[in-house]
């Protein structure tokens, strides 16, 4: 009987050298620091769609409340957080209410809808002449023709720059058109 040489079985139960284990790492390092941009870019894409749902559904519903009630029904910004620097800024949440006498105030008589509370980590500016709040008629019309919400991460992650503008800064914009009627997005720094 002929016994395996010391060679053959030393062969097989070999692990990696120091050498390879850390060009292994070395190798598995660099491409984790590729790959890591694009998924914090995927990250806040996800929280931009997140605030960006969350004003959609708050003006469908108030549009839609408007239109059932027979009434006008207001989205105001709700103020008091102090990240809120700018007065447009509706970060601190908002509500929605009828609006029993159309002076966009919520007054005790005014039936509270809903009411979405602070957004973390997003600046929302409402763009148009209010910069306050919304409002919808009974027909589901709003006053002015065209607002929008521009929705900006605080801490924006950035792709590059093309022909001096930042791409990738998760810039976007909620475009509110004919006369309520119509949401669309605008995607960068393009205006409604």
């Amino acid at each position: 009987m002929n016994k395996p040489t010391s060679s053959l079985r030393n062969a097989g139960s070999r692990g990696l050298s120091l050498i390879e284990m850390m060009v292994a790492v070395t190798v598995l390092g660099t491409l984790v620091a590729l790959a890591a941009p694009s998924f914090a870019r995927i990250g806040e894409r996800y929280k931009v769609d997140s605030v960006q749902a969350d004003l959609v559904t708050a003006l469908q519903s108030a549009r839609a409340e408007a239109v059932n009630q027979g009434r006008t029904v207001t989205l105001r910004r709700l103020a008091g957080c102090p990240e809120a620097t700018h007065p447009a800024d509706w970060r601190c949440g908002w509500e929605s209410f009828i609006d029993r006498n159309r002076n966009r105030t919520r007054d005790p008589d005014d039936t509270l809808l809903s009411n979405h509370g602070p957004v973390r980590g997003h600046q929302i500016l409402l763009e148009g002449p209010r910069d306050d709040s919304l409002a919808y008629s009974a027909l589901g019309r709003s006053d002015v023709a065209t607002q929008g919400l521009r929705i900006t991460p605080d801490r924006s992650t950035t792709a590059g720059t093309t022909a001096g503008t930042t791409v990738g800064t998760g810039l976007r914009r909620l475009c509110i058109e004919f006369g309520g009627t119509r949401l669309r997005v605008v995607e960068g720094s393009h205006p409604c």
